[in-house]
């Protein structure tokens, strides 16, 4: 287990305020609901440390629990709901997002369930609070094993597609080829210490956290991550800096022995996942890079903007409607390249200028506060009427990341399809008031009416002002 990688955060840790007014109390009122078999702590209540003993959530982070139960039940939270910040936590936009995954116990005794690294991750560091059977902590600790024959398997892999890079004469395909060795890179990383690889919003910290590290890993993930001219020169300059990443571990681990077996890489059904990456493209950039810049990591922030050009490029292959035929390594590895042509950055609108967006948004000239503003600025002009048009033309719907999670891509988000809230609430009520109400359905684990009624008048202390629960009591006026 990776720990303390978020002390070197700058900003202000108000975890305690999370766990002690919205967390703790809201599990104390899960514990008491019937086939409730596990409350975990998730994310930040569970990154603990010397530094930070309660955990780490700052004023940009989330709220993640996790429920387990043995059935699904209509008092189930929904996923992403929301709470004002009523507790002095000067919470951005003013309201707390909490996520909470339903964990259905049959369903994850199955291991095709949790064959993701992020999901073995979190879970391994997470902190059950409630466990009256004991099924929640003997699930996590049978599902988050590293199998040792598949991760030597990867590793070689990941090995070998690093070694197959072979410079071309564009840089700039050069240097996207470079941006998807640096995560093949650190996922090497991970997996030659034995750990399960964070989520992407952490993961250059994380892995600095390791054991087995290169000398000066830090300075050498730093250049390699820089882009500072479309040359071959700067190409050279950034695999060096890579090389050299990669080498202590091809020297310490073995090379590729084992065998590979390539297989073709074939994106369906294209619209759900356009839909998931056009949605994903704001957190991937418009969110979180400017977050974790302010938390003093701006490798976690360009590593973020990288992402967001590499799923523009993946979504440009599935308007186009080909067949990606990228040569994929054992067990999902793809190479860095294959060479994309000249014609290949053209959208079939050529107004967007593609590839004019994609020569901006590439360059990494240092890891200064500035340099990442300017790159989400240039990505976010560019989304904004590039998401337009593919909902213009049908190919994504209206709110693209919950049509994916409605679709049941992200199956660990919300099983059951219909809690009491999202059915009891008016058709009529106004953004705030929608999530007013369904935040406090599923902080209150509402059910029923009668359940409503009830938490209206014994609200969570700190929660709701006067204001929010006479709002309140008059939606539920006009509920039948």
């Amino acid at each position: 287990m990776i720990v303390g990688y978020a002390d070197r955060a700058k900003t202000k840790n108000i975890q305690n305020l999370i766990n002690e007014n919205i967390l703790i109390p809201t599990f104390k009122l899960i514990e008491r609901m019937e086939g409730v078999e596990g409350l975990v702590f998730l994310g930040g209540g569970a990154r603990r440390s010397t530094k930070n003993p309660q955990g780490f959530g700052d004023k940009y982070c989330d709220v993640d629990m996790s429920i387990f139960v043995s059935k699904l039940q209509p008092w189930l939270p929904h996923f992403e709901y929301y709470i004002p910040d009523n507790i002095g936590a000067d919470i951005e936009n003013g309201w707390f997002e909490i996520n909470c995954h339903q964990m259905l116990i049959p369903r994850e005794y199955d291991a095709r369930h949790w064959t993701d690294d992020q999901k073995k991750q979190a879970y391994e560091e997470a902190i059950v609070f409630y466990d009256p059977h004991r099924k929640t902590q003997d699930l996590i600790d049978r599902m988050c094993v590293i199998d040792e024959s598949t991760n030597k398997e990867r590793m070689a892999s990941l090995i070998k597609a690093l070694l197959s890079y072979q410079p071309t004469p564009d840089p700039i395909n050069d240097h996207l080829a470079l941006n998807k060795m640096l995560n093949q890179t650190v996922e090497l990383v991970f997996r030659a210490n034995k750990e399960f690889r964070t989520h992407k919003k952490w993961r250059y910290e994380a892995c600095l956290r390791l054991n087995d590290l290169p000398y000066g890993a830090e300075e050498l993930l730093s250049e390699a991550i820089l882009v500072k001219e479309l040359t071959k020169k700067d190409v050279e300059r950034r695999k060096k800096a890579l090389d050299q990443v990669i080498n202590h571990y091809i020297q310490f681990q073995g090379g590729t022995h084992l065998p590979h077996k390539p297989t073709n890489y074939n994106l369906n059904p294209k619209k759900d996942m356009l839909s998931l990456i056009i949605g994903q493209f704001y957190w991937l950039v418009e969110r979180n890079p400017q977050r974790q810049m302010h938390r003093g990591f701006p490798l976690n922030a360009h590593d973020l903007l990288n992402e967001g050009i590499a799923m523009s490029l993946e979504s440009y292959r599935i308007v186009q409607g080909k067949q990606i035929q990228q040569e994929v390594q054992a067990l999902g590895v793809m190479s860095p390249h294959p060479y994309y042509p000249e014609d290949f950055y053209n959208l079939w609108d050529s107004s967007i200028g593609f590839r004019d967006v994609l020569i901006e948004s590439i360059f990494v000239p240092d890891l200064s506060s500035q340099g990442i503003s300017e790159r989400v600025n240039i990505l976010t002009n560019f989304i904004h009427p590039y998401k337009k048009q593919l909902q213009e033309s049908g190919l994504v719907s209206p709110d693209p990341y919950h049509h994916a999670l409605k679709r049941g891509i992200y199956s660990d988000r919300q099983l059951l399809q219909d809690p009491f809230g999202e059915k009891a609430c008016p058709k009529n009520l106004s953004e705030e008031e929608k999530r007013l109400f369904l935040g406090f359905c599923s902080l209150h684990i509402v059910d029923s009416i009668d359940s409503l009624r009830c938490n209206l008048n014994i609200p969570l202390p700190k929660i709701y002002s006067e204001r929010q629960l006479i709002q309140l009591k008059k939606i539920m006026e006009d509920i039948k």
